[in-house]
């Protein structure tokens, strides 16, 4: 389990499946971490966003450089801990 129920959150991702870019929608009220896997577990990319209070719009460019298959994104508060995830198709 990522997190607890109180402090999971849905992330929405698109477009899915992506070439270009990636989306990810999120209400927050503080910095996240977002960190994106390969489905073998190795990190491809890590952003920090200090996001502000309310709805926010993240736009993930570069997606092409990376090879067809599934990943996983995990976000994470500023503290470290685990509030959500999500997976993609390239």
């Amino acid at each position: 389990n990522l997190a607890t129920k109180e402090n999971s959150i849905r992330l929405k991702l698109f477009p899915n499946p992506t070439n270009k870019y990636l989306n990810i929608n999120r209400e927050t009220k503080e910095p996240i971490i977002v960190s994106m896997y390969d489905m073998t577990g190795k990190i491809t990319k890590t952003y920090n966003w200090p996001l502000v209070k309310g709805t926010n719009n993240i736009t993930i460019n570069g997606m092409q450089t990376l090879a067809k298959g599934v990943y996983q994104i995990i976000v994470e508060d500023q503290y470290g801990r685990k509030i959500g995830k999500a997976r993609f198709i390239k």
